[in-house]
């Protein structure tokens, strides 16, 4: 439902720019039909059974009066109407000429009301494209709940797993984690008798993805280990480890160097490895001297 109304006045000059511009009322119905989203109106329409010029009346006057509900099916018939800007066809009708000629002069002058119209179907079809955006924002936060949902409801299962299945199983949950948020990830994979729990793309960088599930807190000598799988890569591949009950105090202190990375690919100069807050997780960088970790 719309507010804004089609003044009279251009109500008029529509019924004459139709009546000029088809001479056949066939022709008239077909253009009439094809304007139209609801073809119900169309067939209330007695287009045989009066003159041309009743047809059309009978038309918009069914328009205009209901334009709370026919709003956009009369602007669409105002301005495809204006939109006709030659009407050739009438050139072979007797006295053609003279049809065309005032034809293209009721076009012209309805053309002139009809034209400040434009706007406002710009005006609705951005509303309707807005409307349409927030549905699809509000679909994807709904499916982005459920899939959090549905994570925190696997984690919790993963808690009840034995010690020895649990890892792996961490391992698919994080793959899980990251298509949630439409991180490409990899699944495990070895390299040259080196195990590499998964790796994702994020802004760029290639992150490789350590995960551990242990009793005991991750030691230096874990992200030691780590850090050189990291320094053997490209150099805009960092790291991410992931220490479900922690790390040992001094772990992460003692893995840091100098000049580093954020994960966004920002130069650090606060160390190599940090850890994230309120996250058991450490992103680990490469340092300027390739191959080495400080």
């Amino acid at each position: 439902m719309t507010s804004k109304r089609i003044s009279p006045a251009v109500l008029l000059s529509l019924r004459e720019a139709l009546a000029c511009a088809f001479w056949y009322r066939g022709q008239l119905c077909s253009f009439v039909t094809s304007c139209l989203g609801d073809q119900g109106i169309v067939a209330r329409i007695d287009w045989n059974g009066q003159y041309k010029r009743a047809s059309i009346d009978q038309l918009v006057s069914h328009l205009a009066s209901n334009q709370h509900r026919t709003f956009d099916d009369l602007l669409t018939l105002v301005l495809a109407t204006a939109d006709i800007d030659d009407p050739q066809h009438l050139r072979k009708l007797d006295d053609g000429e003279r049809k065309y000629e005032e034809a293209v002069a009721a076009l012209r002058r309805f053309r002139t009301q009809a034209e400040p119209l434009r706007g406002w179907r710009d005006e609705r079809e951005q509303a309707t494209r807005r409307r349409e955006q927030e549905r699809e924002r509000n679909q994807a936060r709904r499916a982005l709940t459920e899939q959090m949902s549905n994570l925190r409801q696997g984690f919790q299962t993963l808690v009840t797993l034995p010690a020895q299945g649990r890892g792996y199983a961490l391992e698919a949950f994080l793959t899980r984690l990251f298509e949630a948020f439409d991180i490409e990830a990899k699944g495990p994979f070895r390299l040259e008798g080196e195990q590499i729990d998964g790796a994702f793309t994020f802004q760029g960088n290639e992150f490789l993805v350590e995960a551990k599930w242990q009793d005991p807190l991750t030691r230096r000598a874990d992200l030691d280990v780590f850090a050189q799988k990291i320094g053997r890569k490209l150099d805009n591949t960092l790291g991410l480890f992931v220490s479900v009950n922690g790390y040992e105090p001094t772990a992460v202190a003692a893995t840091r160097g100098h000049g580093e990375h954020d994960p966004d690919g920002r130069r650090r100069s606060d160390g190599g490895a940090r850890r994230t807050p309120g996250a058991a997780c450490v992103v680990v960088a490469q340092t300027p001297a390739r191959g080495t970790h400080r």
